[in-house]
């Protein structure tokens, strides 16, 4: 089986805990000997800018990246299964996909975050 995983977290911000989680899984799926890993990354991506204008060409970036590259990579590289270790969809592929929602503190405990 083959696994696209989007590891583009894991090259903007590779010490937070999305980067960690993405090289360890990378890691753990491709010492399996039945699963083919293959992590991509959107190599218009930048760091986390912490608002302004250059978070909205992140925001721009990141919805180009999944709703049209990551589809053709996906047909391309004949990946069975998609990847998103934050949440995403990637309309237009037939592949399956998986996504991982990382931290649900706020919705657990509400109070003890800011609006």
């Amino acid at each position: 089986m083959r696994v696209m995983i989007d590891a583009t977290q894991a090259q903007a911000a590779p010490f937070s805990g999305t980067g960690i989680y993405i090289e360890r899984l990378v890691d753990a799926l491709g010492r399996l000997d039945e699963i083919e890993v293959e992590p991509v990354v959107n190599p218009r991506r930048r760091v986390s800018a912490g608002g302004g204008a250059e978070s909205l060409r992140n925001l721009a970036s990141d919805r180009w990246w999944t709703a049209f590259q990551l589809p053709g990579l996906v047909r391309r590289a004949g990946a069975d299964i998609l990847h998103h270790p934050l949440p995403a969809f990637a309309r237009w592929t037939s592949r399956p996909q998986v996504v991982t929602v990382h931290d649900l503190a706020f919705q657990k405990l509400p109070q003890h975050f800011d609006r």
